[in-house]
């Protein structure tokens, strides 16, 4: 037996809408997998122990944000290929709270904000903006949280102004978790690091 499936977005010829003859064992198993995305993808988004998570991250965000003014503070200036910038840590007590990095470049201008609360990694925050030949600048946004030393949530928002949450079904999502631990990591070697050192994030 097969499944028919109506090509809606196939313009018609002579008033008829084509169809795809699909085995029908074929079109279940496909049905099958894109509803175990969904399901997983939706599970992640309201599993109570995620949830909480979350919820802390916010409140430990704030509390960073709310005192950041009189942390103590030093700012690296660096050198990259295309550009410079700056990195400046904020420390509580010899703690680490709150890192920032800005890099101004040949056509784009980024900037970092990672967050720690005892020692491990809590929250980053990426806007990238690039500056194209011709026409307005154009903006994208990133927002991951970290919970126990992986990115449990990751926002993100396009160029063209859409937001969405990246599943972890998604097959961005692992890679791109990774890229933002490895890279957040990368920034506090260099600012804890020798002075002078180049940076490589």
């Amino acid at each position: 037996m097969h499944a028919v499936i109506s090509l809606r977005s196939v313009p018609p010829r002579g008033g008829v809408t084509p169809t795809l003859r699909v085995p029908q064992g074929v079109a279940a198993l496909a049905l099958a997998f894109c509803a175990t995305v969904a399901d997983a993808a939706a599970a992640q988004q309201r599993d109570p122990g995620v949830e909480a998570a979350l919820a802390g991250i916010r409140d430990r965000y704030t509390t960073i944000q709310q005192s950041v003014a009189r942390y103590d503070s030093n700012v690296v200036r660096y050198q990259s290929p295309g550009g410079s910038g700056t990195v400046t840590a904020y420390r509580d007590g010899g703690s680490l709270r709150k890192l920032t990095v800005r890099f101004d470049g040949d056509g784009a201008s980024w900037a970092l904000e990672h967050f720690y609360w005892d020692d491990a990694l809590l929250f980053g925050h990426r806007r990238w903006e690039r500056f194209p030949e011709e026409g307005p600048s154009r903006v994208s946004d990133d927002r991951s949280y970290v919970a126990e030393g992986r990115v449990i949530r990751w926002l993100r928002t396009e160029e063209d102004g859409t937001r969405r949450t990246v599943s972890p079904a998604d097959a961005a999502f692992g890679s791109g978790a990774a890229a933002f631990l490895a890279e957040a990591a990368c920034w506090r070697r260099f600012v804890e690091g020798p002075a002078g050192a180049e940076a490589h994030c």
